[in-house]
């Protein structure tokens, strides 16, 4: 064989060979890849009688949505109190407050929501006790406004009545806060009295005499007037002081708890000032202090009327005033004897040399004790 012959046959050889073992590392390359690994028959049965597993996740809303929800009203209760219903509803309620609690009205109060103020438009509030809430009121004063007075009466009157309040503002309500029920007994109750006894008492003291007397005719009368006379013979001097006793018949009001009671007046006239002819007014009231009579004093109309003072400093610019007797009535409620209320002007000493009068006539018609109380 010629050497060019057997070059070519070893070349071609070595072309053999290599595709051989090309081929091979390739076909193997290519079974590792796609080959699949199989489970056991036991394997594969489990695996497809294993349920699946459901998965709950608690989607939490971001803090700029929960801060929308309104938190219900706190603290909801009944008040006939004047005071408390107006520390709640602020001005304009407070008006209501003190115009219809007297006459028998009750309240409910109650504390806003923890919830931002400028999301709470106002309130409403429901009637509860019949197991549906009917919404009986919209309160649309915004976040502050915590009190309504429940007016008109409930249909069937105050007993029974439940009631609750929600929060609202917009397109939101909150859930309602806790129930409350009225009941008769709450309402307060009005009652007005005339006097059934009064007179007038004067004590008169002079450089030359002494005199105390009472009388009826002479009205309502309350203060003192103070005059001199000076002379070359000698100086003189007239003094006198007025006061006005008063007594109401208040059996009505037996086993009654009384919430207050005031006594209003009307000036007739007034002479007040210094000198001995001192001015007259008609709005100016003499009286500044409060007693209680310590006798049947109505049994003996002559007498002067002896009177143990309760109050002093209660002088008002009229021509209408109102007194403050809360205590003294109630003290008559528990117990104490009714010897009626007496009337006393700011000065009572009769030694004194001087000019002045403070010296008021009170219109009779006019004089009346209004109660508030509860049955």
């Amino acid at each position: 064989m010629s050497r060019r012959k057997f070059h070519m046959a070893f070349g071609l050889m070595n072309a053999i060979i290599t595709m051989m073992l090309f081929g091979t590392i390739f076909t193997g390359s290519l079974s590792s890849q796609v080959v699949r690994r199989q489970l056991p028959p036991t394997t594969q049965r489990q695996a497809v009688e294993q349920p699946v597993q459901a998965t709950h996740r608690r989607i939490e809303l971001p803090p700029s949505f929960s801060s929308l929800r309104l938190r219900a009203p706190s603290g909801i209760q009944t008040t006939v109190d004047q005071t408390v219903c107006s520390q709640h509803g602020g001005f304009a309620v407070g008006l209501v407050c003190h115009a219809l609690l007297p006459k028998g009205r009750i309240a409910l109060v109650w504390n806003p929501p923890a919830s931002p103020a400028a999301q709470v438009s106002g309130y409403k509030i429901y009637r509860v006790d019949s197991g549906i809430n009917t919404l009986v009121y919209t309160q649309n004063n915004g976040h502050d406004i915590t009190a309504w007075v429940v007016d008109p009466l409930p249909a069937g009157g105050y007993d029974g009545a439940c009631f609750a309040v929600s929060a609202y503002g917009t397109l939101r309500e909150s859930p309602l806060s806790g129930t409350v029920c009225t009941s008769s007994g709450q309402s307060i109750q009005a009652a007005t009295f005339a006097p059934v006894q009064y007179t007038s008492s004067q004590a008169y003291h002079s450089s030359d005499f002494d005199a105390r007397n009472s009388t009826a005719a002479i009205g309502e009368l309350v203060g003192f007037e103070f005059q001199t006379e000076k002379s070359l013979t000698g100086d003189k001097y007239f003094n006198s002081i007025d006061q006005t006793a008063l007594l109401f018949d208040l059996s009505s009001l037996t086993n009654k708890r009384i919430v207050s009671a005031h006594l209003r007046m009307s000036v007739d006239t007034t002479l007040e000032g210094s000198g001995n002819t001192p001015p007259t007014n008609h709005d100016s009231s003499c009286i500044d202090k409060i007693a209680v009579g310590k006798a049947r004093w109505w049994k003996y109309p002559n007498d002067y009327v002896d009177a143990d003072i309760v109050q002093q400093g209660v002088r008002q610019v009229g021509p209408d005033v109102s007194m403050d007797v809360t205590r003294i009535v109630q003290g008559w409620m528990t117990g104490v004897p009714n010897f009626g209320i007496v009337l006393i002007g700011p000065e009572d000493d009769l030694n004194v040399f001087t000019e002045k009068a403070c010296h008021t006539s009170y219109d009779v018609q006019s004089t009346q004790l209004v109660v508030l109380y509860r049955n």
